[in-house]
Formats: structure tokens, C-alpha cells, sequence
């Protein structure tokens, strides 16, 4: 029978302490590296057993993390870097601090570059792991799949035949529930000719393009439906999910469906586009027609102040490192999806509907295909 091997003897082949063994195999940072690679290569010689070896060689890998988004639908020329997206930044690099990494920011718009170009931006960022944030397409996570280096999802989930039929770890906000609590604000104020705007439709025009998006549009549909209420397709409208994206859309909606009393906006920018539609328009907000958004980024900001739902942005940032972290040590381990709870903020814009709008079509089940 083979004897154990125990850190004393992986500090006996390494030359060092059993201290120094110990803050290696735990994921300390104030090691010096020399001192780190000699144990590591005890750990490797000694045949230390396989979850600790693991451990101690990805604790060594894992200092530079890659946090990649990908905006599809904008243009190059538009800002990638909201303060939504800088919140996220900002809590991952919080935390990778903590484990003694570094975060690196790269924007790849999807849309305009070749697959072998991806793959090449990424490959030389020379990462250890890294973050798919935002709505990564199809070839972004062919490439990371490529370098083989561990992956963690951020404010998505991925449909498993864009990664290859490969479940991915994933940290995102219940921006199901959100959506659906700020539809039933509407609904319970009186509110029955609700319209929602969302981002870019799939080719078939039945789902958003942008997984987190559908999130949200299937929150808005589930509210109408507990509540009675059909979904109605031509009150479900695409967009850029930008401010401007939300001002142009909110016109078009209200030239074509003027019986519309209350908007349901997949973020905050997409609302404040719409209050400013409605204003330029001579249309009162909340008095003739109610607004909410979504992730409180500008609730406090607009007039009236919104009515929306968060949660910490900068906390959603943190988590996904860690769930990084978790895969690098354990990269056969089943992929994980960590929801992130929200909640309501009731604000000013929303009201009842005018006296003569709250009369709506009820129906006991859903419209065919949403």
C-alpha cells in the first residue's frame, strides 16, 4: 500500500516550511513565486492527490482573467463601456484583486470580425480564464472553447448550441422575476394595453437575439398572462436597447397602437429614450401613459423618476470571479447557473390609466408562440 503524502513531506522535497506548503496549497498570495514553484513541483513529484495538486497549479495560472464583452447589436462606433457594464467591471476587479489576479477589458463587437480574427484578439491577451459578457456570439465562444481555458458566463446564459452542446458556468440577475414584478406594478395600477420593448429579434421575430433580453420578455409575457391578459405581438417591439434606440421605438409604437397607457422597458436607457419621446410628443408621463425599466441605472435620474427594479450590479461582477475561480479549480465539475435576486423600486412614473383606458382582452392561455 502507498504511504500518504503529507505536507511535511512536500516541504521536506521543496526546501521549505510546512507554513509555506500550507499557504500554497490554500490559495495565499504572499508567496514568493520561486518559493511557490518549488512546491508546486514537490506536490507534482511526490504525487500529492490529484484535487490538491489541481489546486496548487491553478492557484499559480490563474492571474490574468479576461472580462470580454460583446455587444452584437451596436455599431463599432457606439460606447460600449455603460455605466451598467462598468458597475460589472468594477466588482470583478474587486474581487480578482483578492485572489491576487488581474482583470483585462476587451469590447468585440461580434458582428465585424472573422472567427480567426477573434480568436486571435483573444489569444493575445495571453488569459488564464475569462468572462463572456454580455450576449457573446457563436464564434467568441468557439474561440475561448479553443484556448481551453476556464469560462464563466456574465449576464447571460447561453443556449447550448451556441457552445458547442457544452453547459457553461453563468452568473446573471433574475431579470425574469424584475420585469414580471414591474408588469404587475402596471397591471395592478389598471393598466390592460401594455407594450414592452425590448432588444433585436431572433431571424423567426419570436424571441430577442439577446438572451438576457428574452429573459426579460418572457417576465413581461408570464405577468399577463397570471393576470388574464393576452399577450398581443404587435405591442412587443425590438430595438437597439440604447436611449435613442428607446425615443425612436417608443414613436413608432405610439403612431401605430395610440390606445397604448404604459410601457414596459427592457433597461433604464430604453425608458428614459421613451419619457423623452412622450414629452416631445405632448404626452404626460405618468398622467396619460405609465413607464418602468429595468436595473435601476438612471432611476433617479429621469423626470418623473422611474419606477424599475435592481440589484447590485457591482456584486454580480464579484460573484463570477468567484465562480471562475471554483472552475478553474475544478474544471470537470458540473457548469453552474447563480441567479441574482432583484427588487422592485417603485418611484414616480408609474399612475392608473385615463378614465375609458382600462378596459383590456383577457384570454385563459397564452398568444400562440410567445
Amino acid at each position: 500500500m502507498s504511504k500518504t503524502v503529507t505536507v511535511r513531506d512536500i516541504a521536506h522535497r521543496a526546501n521549505v516550511s510546512n507554513g509555506t506548503v500550507s499557504r500554497v496549497l490554500n490559495g495565499h498570495v504572499n508567496v514568493a513565486d520561486d518559493l511557490r514553484r518549488r512546491v508546486i513541483e514537490a506536490v507534482n513529484e511526490l504525487g500529492y492527490t490529484p484535487s490538491r495538486r489541481q489546486h496548487a497549479t491553478e492557484v499559480l495560472r490563474l492571474r490574468s482573467i479576461g472580462f470580454l464583452l460583446t455587444l452584437p447589436h451596436l455599431e463599432p462606433a457606439q460606447d460600449f463601456m455603460a455605466p451598467f457594464w462598468a458597475h460589472l467591471l468594477h466588482g470583478a476587479e474587486t474581487q480578482a484583486a483578492r485572489i491576487g489576479a488581474q482583470v483585462t477589458y476587451c469590447s468585440l463587437p461580434g458582428r465585424h470580425l472573422a472567427s480567426a480574427d477573434i480568436l486571435q484578439r483573444i489569444a493575445d491577451l495571453r488569459l488564464d480564464a475569462t468572462l463572456l459578457v454580455g450576449a457573446p456570439s457563436p464564434a467568441v465562444v468557439e474561440a475561448v472553447q479553443e484556448l481551453r481555458i476556464p469560462v464563466v458566463v456574465l449576464d447571460s446564459i447561453l443556449d447550448p448550441d451556441d457552445s458547442g452542446g457544452k453547459p457553461q458556468d453563468a452568473v446573471v440577475p433574475d431579470y425574469f422575476r424584475g420585469t414580471y414584478l414591474v408588469t404587475r406594478e402596471l397591471i395592478s395600477a389598471g393598466h390592460r394595453h401594455v407594450a414592452f420593448i425590448g432588444g433585436p429579434m431572433c431571424p423567426d421575430l419570436v424571441r430577442n437575439a439577446v438572451p438576457a433580453i428574452e429573459m426579460r420578455a418572457r417576465g413581461f409575457r408570464e405577468a399577463l398572462i397570471h393576470a388574464g391578459l393576452a399577450p398581443r405581438p404587435e405591442l412587443i417591439a425590438a430595438s437597439d436597447l440604447t436611449q435613442q434606440g428607446g425615443y425612436e421605438t417608443t414613436r413608432d409604437l405610439l403612431a401605430m397602437h395610440p390606445c397604448i397607457t404604459s410601457l414596459v422597458c427592457a433597461n433604464d436607457a430604453l425608458a428614459s429614450g421613451a419619457i423623452r419621446a412622450l414629452r416631445d410628443q405632448g404626452r404626460r408621463v405618468p398622467e396619460e401613459i405609465s413607464v418602468v425599466g429595468g436595473s435601476d441605472e438612471l432611476g433617479e435620474h429621469t423626470f418623473p423618476r422611474l419606477t424599475s427594479y435592481r440589484f447590485d450590479q457591482s456584486a454580480l461582477g464579484a460573484l463570477a470571479v468567484q465562480r471562475l475561480a471554483r472552475r478553474a479549480k475544478n474544471p470537470g465539475s458540473q457548469a453552474v447557473t447563480t441567479i441574482l435576486p432583484v427588487e422592485i423600486v417603485g418611484r414616480q412614473s408609474v399612475l392608473p390609466p385615463p378614465e375609458g383606458q382600462k378596459t383590456g382582452v383577457l384570454a385563459a392561455t397564452s398568444t400562440p408562440g410567445l
